[in-house]
């Protein structure tokens, strides 16, 4: 039980850390077109 929720844990990390960078990502292409 405790693997799933160490691998559950892993995958919400992971997850979270491209939506960070992608979400950079076009905050600085939106403003870099505004400026």
């Amino acid at each position: 039980m405790r693997k799933y929720y160490q691998a559950a844990l892993a995958i919400t990390a992971t997850v979270s850390l491209v939506a960070l960078l992608f979400y950079r990502h076009e905050y600085n292409k939106l403003r870099f077109v505004l400026q």
